[in-house]
Formats: structure tokens, sequence, C-alpha cells
């Protein structure tokens, strides 16, 4: 269930990256004591993080106006 504001799943979905990328594994290269700070990824996660993506990012947008049509028609020929 994502938000109805765009925005804030953007947010959050920008949040959670960081957040795994702090808490990954290789935190305990520094300090074994963070182990317990460590956050392992579960499929579910992944493919959670992959639905966003196809949905929300990676998705073909209609050109809004002319130019935009025209532009994209002229460079992708």
């Amino acid at each position: 269930m994502l938000h109805a504001n765009t925005q804030i799943c953007h947010y959050a979905y920008s949040t959670l990256c960081d957040l795994l990328i702090s808490m990954s594994p290789h935190l305990v290269d520094k300090n074994p004591d963070y182990q317990v700070l460590v956050i392992e990824i579960n499929e579910n996660l992944i493919q959670a993080l992959l639905t966003f993506l196809n949905a929300y990012v990676f998705f073909a947008e209609e050109p809004k106006s002319i130019e935009q049509k025209n532009f994209f028609s002229i460079n992708f020929i």
C-alpha cells in the first residue's frame, strides 16, 4: 500500500535505501559490535523495492505538450 502523495513515496523510498546502505553488512568491518545494527534484506523487501521502481521511476510517461512530442520523435528516430 503506497501513500497517495507520490512525493512522500519517493522520499520514503530514498530514506529506506539510504538506511539499507548505512546499515549493510559492511558496517561490521569498522567495528564488530555494530553487528546488532545490520539490517538483513529479505526477498520480500527486494521485490517491494523493485515494484516501486517499476511503477514510479521507470515508467513510460506520455509527453505533456506538442513540443515534448516533437522532441521525443526527433531524438529517437
